[in-house]
């Protein structure tokens, strides 16, 4: 059988995971990878291990897709994936650029983009198509979320706001309820790493019963309303899923769930493969309403009456993507060959695969 050869670029080669991302391509026995890794600072693993290893300006520069152009140019890179939400938000928007250059950017085209960063309107297209979503308010002013809050049973009872369009969980308030947080919060240790989190990730907040509820970070002018609209829900539960999803025209949509080891941390920390029909149906038909075109990483936890439910859909692969490929599931392989029409094999799970860490590309079965 004769190797394929495949030139691509991936992005963010500073984050935890794409060194292991790296190591597991080389591994693929039916495609050989050319990698050109990039990243907005020097770094001596991600140089080390690709084939070529560059400097691109932060994916938020006005430079940043003209250097990606640029490199790909010179360099005949046929796939560019991005691995951070700045920078496949940008190339959403330069797809038709790359194309012009011989390259395909893996992202989805930007009207889709633009859906899946803003919640509100995403829960309401699937609310449409018949899908379940959780239980949400959309506020727009002080008053609104005082009204949601009290209509979940704040503060009895745990609640989130959150604005409608953002990612990262940027903006995000836990506001915890007189009877304890939701049972995925946990408590004692578990609590405080959530604050831990929090510090630089949102503002985790334990409020009264007054109306202290409502920060003044969120309000705009004297009048009383919000910057931007946001949406207030009742907390939901574990499992929490991180479900890797990869559609396409001409390839065959392929997705596996992962349910977080610690649903308060993020999944580098290690999760469980799970071979779970429902979720991956609800994530096909998410996908297929959507008309999702890329490699995408959908955010799931659970609602007591509901089951898995959707929480956000991010515009790039999951972090933590380099964990199938240490359990034998090659999605990114498959994936990055599939966008440039190249049919790769990959299995299907059959069992519960628990998978420990990730930077050592360690599974168990």
């Amino acid at each position: 059988m004769s190797i394929k050869r495949l030139r691509v670029g991936i992005t963010s080669a500073g984050g935890d995971m794409v060194p292991s991302a790296i190591v597991a391509l080389r591994k693929n026995q039916q495609i050989a990878f050319d990698i050109h890794a990039f990243n907005a600072a020097y770094h001596p693993v991600s140089s080390h291990l690709a084939d070529r290893f560059n400097i691109l300006p932060a994916g938020d520069s006005p430079d940043y897709v003209s250097e990606v152009i640029r490199h790909v140019k010179e360099n005949d890179i046929e796939v560019f994936l991005p691995w951070s939400d700045e920078e496949a938000l940008a190339l959403a928007n330069a797809r038709d650029a790359l194309n012009d250059v011989g390259c395909i950017a893996m992202v989805s085209p930007p009207v889709i983009m633009n859906t899946i960063t803003d919640k509100a309107k995403t829960y309401d297209i699937l609310k449409k198509a018949g899908l379940k979503v959780p239980e949400y308010t959309i506020a727009n002013s002080v008053e609104d979320i005082r009204s949601a809050l009290k209509a979940y049973g704040y503060p009895r009872q745990t609640v989130v706001v959150k604005p409608a369009t953002g990612r990262g969980g940027r903006g995000v308030k836990i506001l915890l309820g007189e009877d304890g947080p939701a049972d995925w919060l946990g408590r004692g240790r578990r609590e405080q790493r959530l604050n831990n989190i929090g510090a630089h990730n949102s503002d985790i907040f334990d409020f009264g019963s007054d109306d202290s509820a409502v920060d003044d970070s969120a309000v705009d002018d004297s009048a009383g309303q919000t910057r931007g609209s946001y949406l207030v829900m009742p907390c939901l539960n574990a499992p929490v899923y991180d479900v890797d999803i990869f559609r396409f025209p001409g390839s065959e949509t392929k997705c596996f769930v992962r349910e977080r080891g610690n649903p308060t941390g993020i999944p580098f920390t290690g999760n469980i493969l799970r071979k779970d029909p429902e979720v991956e149906e609800y994530a096909h038909h998410i996908a297929d309403v959507l008309n999702l075109q890329s490699l995408h990483d959908i955010d799931m936890m659970t609602d007591a009456n509901l089951g898995p439910v959707l929480l956000e859909i991010n515009p790039r692969p999951s972090g933590s993507l380099a964990g199938l490929s240490a359990a034998g599931f090659a999605l990114l392989d498959y994936a990055l060959a599939g966008v440039a029409g190249i049919q790769l094999d990959i299995k299907s799970v059959e069992k519960d695969v628990e998978i420990l860490t990730y930077t050592e590309s360690v599974a168990l079965s």
